[in-house]
């Protein structure tokens, strides 16, 4: 079923209680259907006393809460509430709730007020953080939210303390410049009013970081002159770490209550300890490859040096071991291979290996190593092709730890064969007569 449109608006900003009347009449008599309040704590009228001013200052416009905070009020005690204003209204009281969304009217608001309840005496003090307010905190407060409410606060609670003549000091702390680690890192606690006589304040220390600070709960005391002093000694560790900072607060205590803008203060603590080196870059791995001399050689004594080559020559307690395979042709039939000192003055390496799988191994400043390919008398052309070992064969070190890596695996030396061709005899023709011999 279809409504036909309708139009509302909302009493917030009007606390005048003239102004409301005068406003809803005005609205009811242009046709609007509805007024609604929010549900604050703030210098707005509470939503259902003033949505009953409203129903009693007009007969048709109806009444809503948008919307009540479900958690402000005891379900019981609003639903009273709420069939009062229904019953008076003579049926107009339109319901909105929620869960409620903003969260300075949580806990730390509702406690505010508790404290207000406990210097008026309507309140024993029981769960309330901070104690009895005092008119200067009000103060503070009302600067903070510039709200006509807690200017009444203030003036009621300046009235109270002024008639019963104690006065309540309100402790606040301030942090000193940053410091550098090593440094102690200083803290002003100030009482307001100063106190008529020296007053115990507690306090609590934390750091960010590790700074060697004494950290916990401690106690000091506040002169007649209203300020006191707090070091916090910190450590020079010689450890580079983070900046971090060391934090001073006041806790509730007996004959004072705690600023609530102003009761922690923070003081930055600088690290001046140099970072460690970097670390070392990794080990890149040694290069292994090989050479030939001649791509060719003639059979029946030819040479072609072999030479293996590593990136760079070894120190101290470095060691590699290069296996070669070599094929295309059988040592001691085709091809004989070693090393040979001429070939090789400086050292630093020499042939572990037989001829058949020669294996070379570098020692302490061994860098190349040359091994002799002969030719040996043969009846045809053949390749010689020599490999650095893989797998199972592969080179092996010690004292290096990137290892080794063949960068030039393999090369061929094809052995020429050198014989001259015999000539074939020519073949008798069947029938011919053979030349006589000589006689």
């Amino acid at each position: 079923m279809s409504r036909p449109f309708r139009f509302g608006f909302s009493l917030d900003g009007l606390n005048d209680p003239d102004e409301i009347a005068r406003r809803v009449r005005w609205a009811e008599d242009a046709g609007y259907s509805s007024v609604v309040m929010t549900d604050h704590f703030d210098d707005r009228h509470g939503p259902l006393v003033a949505l009953t001013a409203a129903a009693l200052a007009t007969e048709s416009l109806r009444v809503g809460t948008l919307v009540l905070a479900n958690d402000y009020r005891h379900p019981a005690v609003l639903a009273k509430e709420l069939a009062s204003l229904d019953v008076i209204s003579d049926g107009r009281l339109e319901i909105g709730i929620g869960a409620g969304w903003m969260a300075s009217h949580g806990a730390a608001h509702v406690n505010r007020w508790q404290r207000v309840l406990v210097a008026f005496g309507e309140h024993d003090g029981t769960g309330v953080t901070g104690g009895a307010m005092t008119a200067a905190q009000a103060q503070q407060m009302a600067d903070a939210h510039s709200s006509p409410v807690w200017d009444e606060v203030v003036v009621e609670l300046t009235s109270l303390e002024s008639a019963t003549g104690v006065v309540v000091p309100v402790l606040s702390i301030t942090g000193g410049s940053s410091v550098t680690e090593g440094a102690n890192a200083v803290f002003t606690v100030s009482a307001s009013p100063a106190p008529a006589a020296p007053l115990s304040v507690n306090l609590s220390v934390s750091q960010s970081g590790d700074w060697g600070a004494t950290t916990g709960a401690r106690t000091v005391t506040v002169p007649t002159t209203g300020t006191k002093t707090v070091t916090v000694a910190t450590a020079d560790d010689g450890t580079d770490e983070a900046d971090g900072s060391v934090t001073a607060a006041v806790q509730t205590g007996a004959g004072y209550t705690v600023s609530p803008t102003a009761g922690s203060a923070t003081v930055a603590v600088a690290d001046d300890d140099d970072p460690p080196p970097p670390p070392p870059p990794p080990e890149e791995a040694v290069p292994v490859s090989l050479s030939a001399s001649h791509t060719s050689i003639a059979e029946a004594g030819g040479e072609a040096k072999i030479t293996i080559t590593l990136g760079r020559a070894l120190g101290a307690g470095e060691w590699v071991q290069v296996p070669l395979t070599v094929t295309g042709g059988i040592a001691g039939d085709h091809w004989t291979m070693e090393m040979r000192f001429a070939d090789n003055p400086s050292g630093g390496a020499w042939q572990t290996g037989l001829a058949a799988e020669p294996q070379v191994l570098f020692i302490a400043g061994g860098e190349t190593a040359t091994l002799a390919l002969t030719a040996l008398p043969d009846a045809a052309d053949r390749t010689i092709t020599v490999s650095i070992g893989a797998g199972a064969r592969a080179p092996t070190s010690g004292g290096l730890p990137g290892g080794t890596e063949t960068t030039v695996e393999s090369v061929s030396v094809t052995i020429i064969d050198d014989d001259w061709p015999r000539r074939p005899r020519p073949a008798a023709r069947r029938g011919a007569a053979r030349p006589a011999m000589p006689l």
